[in-house]
């Protein structure tokens, strides 16, 4: 299922996939998975929230956004055009014409440098890529 997208979820959606993935060696690749995620969360609704802004504004959903982490003000203060913005951009909307979805309908995912969060223990595992690995 397609969502619809406003310039403020775009620009919302880009700013979440760099925080969260423009540290990735494939940094585009990993972009667009975590822009699936949110395509994904936003196409289930609910709790996970009707928009593309309200899916990645979500109370400590994506960590980039948590207040005391130092990648939230890399992300708001993230100029236009800056490289990473850009390709964080060319992420989402790739992810938004995808036919297939390379995390295969994830919903989840989390940092392989940390220990598997809690919840992975009632989802699914769908794929790896780089530093990352998907649930659903």
């Amino acid at each position: 299922m397609k969502v619809n997208f406003s310039k403020h979820d775009l620009d919302v959606a880009a700013r979440t996939c760099a925080g969260e993935a423009r540290g990735e060696k494939n940094r585009l690749d990993a972009m667009k998975r975590v822009a699936h995620v949110i395509i994904n969360r936003a196409s289930v609704g609910g709790w996970f929230g009707e928009t593309i802004a309200d899916v990645c504004h979500k109370s400590r959903q994506f960590s980039c956004w948590n207040e005391k982490d130092p990648n939230r003000d890399v992300i708001i203060n993230l100029d236009k055009n800056d490289t990473v913005y850009s390709d964080a951009v060319a992420a989402v909307a790739l992810a938004a014409v995808d036919d297939e979805d390379p995390t295969k309908g994830a919903t989840h995912y989390y940092a392989t440098f940390i220990d598997a969060p809690w919840w992975t223990k009632n989802l699914k595992e769908t794929v790896e890529f780089g530093g990352h690995k998907f649930y659903k």
